[in-house]
């Protein structure tokens, strides 16, 4: 950490920059999370220049479902983000997500900005989705996550089919874990046609958002903001929608989220399905780069 700390002085020595930005996520400086002195070596390295903010992670505990023992592991960590804040007097601060937002507002009185997030699957075509008559295609995209309403979902899809008499397939693509198990086995057992197409080079991802019919996420619905596979489906003009386990932040009971994203419940899927997205502000790196960049110039 030491040479990190004296190779990081050096860079900025040499370059003088007038900005440094910090991009935070607790556990990449510390194995638990709780990065104690990293306040300190920040004013170390520097002195004399503006600081940027940019919060990718919080602390634990933020759910009203999280155990006592991540809500006092958080707390401390809440603790660090908000001493770290009043030493380094950051002239500007950003996070992607609402919720996250409302919680820093409760760590300091620096006005928080979100900066949406951008996908990384670069856009190769500029035509729209082209709607299938016959045939809905669902796009599981990326990371899988645990406890969505899978059973629930499936059955209403399978009754959609047999009123509607359209084709069903649920497509599976990118880097994905076992979780992909359960939603391949639902289908299957449901008659339903699943294609799993694996790790694929970024056009082939790109040509296959773009022919889907409905993209969908398990990333818990107050978080999806956060979400860079839910960021390429919108940029791609694809419709998302959020099939998740429950997760609503402590002390923040309504909110709205930024982005186009339908929330999956049970029953309303047919509602969900002939809902027409607003996409008309759309989010790419460099609309993000413009925003940051004014954001910056109003704080210093």
């Amino acid at each position: 950490t030491k040479l990190k700390i004296e190779a990081a002085k050096k860079y900025i020595s040499k370059n003088d920059p007038q900005w440094l930005s910090l991009q935070y996520v607790p556990f990449s400086f510390q194995d638990k999370g709780v990065p104690v002195g990293l306040s300190k070596q920040l004013i170390e390295m520097g002195q004399g220049r503006n600081w940027h903010i940019m919060f990718h992670e919080l602390n634990l505990g933020l759910e009203k479902q999280a155990s006592l023992k991540y809500r006092l592991w958080g707390s401390v960590q809440a603790n660090l983000m908000r001493r770290m804040l009043i030493k380094l007097k950051p002239k500007c601060i950003h996070t992607h997500s609402v919720v996250y937002a409302n919680c820093l507002a409760e760590l300091t009185e620096r006005p928080i900005h979100r900066l949406s997030l951008f996908g990384n699957i670069p856009n190769i075509t500029d035509a729209e989705n082209s709607p299938h008559q016959d045939k809905l295609i669902f796009l599981l995209f990326g990371w899988i996550h645990q406890n969505a309403p899978l059973t629930e979902f499936v059955e209403e899809i399978s009754n959609y089919r047999k009123t509607n008499e359209k084709e069903i397939i649920l497509q599976l693509i990118g880097k994905s874990n076992p979780e992909k198990q359960p939603w391949i086995n639902a289908f299957e057992n449901a008659g339903l046609t699943v294609e799993d197409l694996g790790e694929q080079p970024s056009v082939t991802i790109s040509k296959t958002l773009t022919k889907a019919t409905f993209g969908l996420t398990t990333t818990p619905y107050a978080l999806v903001e956060k979400s860079g596979t839910v960021a390429a489906m919108i940029e791609h003009n694809l419709p998302v929608i959020c099939v998740a386990r429950s997760w609503a932040p402590r002390g923040l009971d309504t909110y709205e989220i930024g982005i186009p994203v339908q929330e999956y419940q049970p029953g309303r899927l047919e509602y969900i399905l002939q809902e027409n997205l607003n996409y008309e502000e759309q989010t790419n790196v460099e609309t993000t780069a413009k925003k940051m960049i004014a954001d910056l110039l109003v704080d210093s």
